[in-house]
């Protein structure tokens, strides 16, 4: 059993492969990885192996001694322990999100075709795959939650709203014109890109993951599948690669 771990800066993902099977999954708050037992959630028994993936470098030391602590068990870190098993077109590589990558990878493996992924998290992120399955770059902008926490810390009358999906496109209190105006103008920006993106790739299958993927299920039509476990799948995919499975 490998345990897939994808380390953000809000959240850490987790789950429990069974060969090329998820048999388990879930989240906990990133705040929480200390918290004595808190790793209980993440697998029923002492998996086999971990691998983690992490854009969080403070978190992360922690998590690899809770998992040592827990298990008697050395994480293994993509990009550190783990190669990335794709050519990767940025100007520095080592700058590129572990998360975005990981996407880049099961990506590749499950359509071998241009494909765009939309990473819906603390921030919004846009991978680009091309049929070779290189990762070419791609674009962020502040995640809904961060943009909704921004707003609050540099304004003196807003507060902060926590962000859900509205029932319509305008509010008529304060805290609705803030839900509506982040998450229309967040999926407004979304399909902007994304009609400027496909042609650089042709016709690219369009897809999206992180936890905020679902908010927008139907706002944005472009993209035409979601895959909540798409980071972990390239973990998985990422270990095997390294033959450490």
């Amino acid at each position: 059993m490998l345990l897939a771990l994808d380390l953000g800066n809000t959240t850490l993902a987790y789950g429990l492969f069974d060969g090329a099977a998820l048999v388990r999954r879930g989240s906990i708050l990133v705040e929480r990885i200390g918290v004595p037992d808190a790793l209980d959630a993440l697998s029923p028994e002492r998996p086999g192996a971990v691998a983690l993936a992490s854009v969080n470098p403070g978190p992360a030391a922690t998590l690899a001694a809770e998992i040592d602590r827990r298990w008697g068990l050395r994480a293994a870190v993509v990009g550190e322990d783990l190669p990335v098993p794709i050519e990767i077109r940025y100007d520095n590589p080592r700058e590129v999100g572990a998360d975005r990558l990981m996407n880049a990878v099961a990506a590749r493996a499950r359509y071998g075709r241009e494909t765009i992924v939309v990473d819906f998290g603390t921030a919004v992120t846009f991978d680009l795959v091309d049929r070779t399955g290189a990762f070419l770059g791609g674009l962020i902008l502040p995640g809904i939650d961060t943009a909704a926490r921004a707003l609050a810390s540099r304004t003196a009358l807003l507060s902060y709203v926590p962000m859900e999906r509205p029932e319509r496109l305008y509010g008529t209190s304060t805290r609705e014109a803030i839900r509506c105006g982040i998450f229309w103008g967040t999926a407004g920006a979304v399909r902007s890109i994304l009609g400027r993106l496909a042609p650089v790739l042709g016709e690219p299958r369009i897809v999206s993951t992180g936890g905020d993927a679902a908010l927008f299920r139907g706002a944005i039509p472009e993209i035409e599948e979601i895959l909540p476990d798409l980071t972990l799948e390239g973990i998985r995919l990422t270990f095997e690669a390294a033959g450490a499975a």
